[in-house]
Formats: C-alpha cells, sequence, structure tokens
C-alpha cells in the first residue's frame, strides 16, 4: 500500500517538472510569476484541506465536541 502511494507521488511529481519545462521552453512566462501562482494554489489547497479534515482525537478542538 505505500509502495503505491509513493510511486504515485513520484508520477506526480515527475508530471509536473515535465510540464513546468514544457512551459518555460514553448512559452514566454515570467518565472516569478509562475511559480508564484503555483505556490499560492499549493497553499490553498492545504489550507482548504486543513479546514475540511475532521480534528484529530486528543485535541482541544475533539474535546469541545
Amino acid at each position: 500500500m505505500a509502495r503505491a502511494f509513493y510511486v504515485g507521488e513520484a508520477a506526480k511529481l515527475a508530471v509536473t517538472v515535465a510540464l513546468f519545462v514544457v512551459v518555460f521552453v514553448t512559452m514566454k512566462v515570467s518565472f516569478a510569476a509562475l511559480f508564484g501562482a503555483y505556490i499560492a494554489t499549493l497553499f490553498v489547497y492545504w489550507i482548504a484541506l486543513a479546514n475540511a479534515l475532521p480534528p484529530l482525537a486528543g485535541t482541544a478542538t475533539a474535546a469541545k465536541r
């Protein structure tokens, strides 16, 4: 099970890098703007994911329920 997770993560990373290379080779884009937008998107994704998950057992938030 863990092996499949790591294979999936490696494939996702490889596709991401390949697509960044394709964009930089074929288009005229601002390096800072592209990576800034990418980092902002990842940040919002992780914040939304953290808010959507149930609280961990044993934390102060879980004790209030």
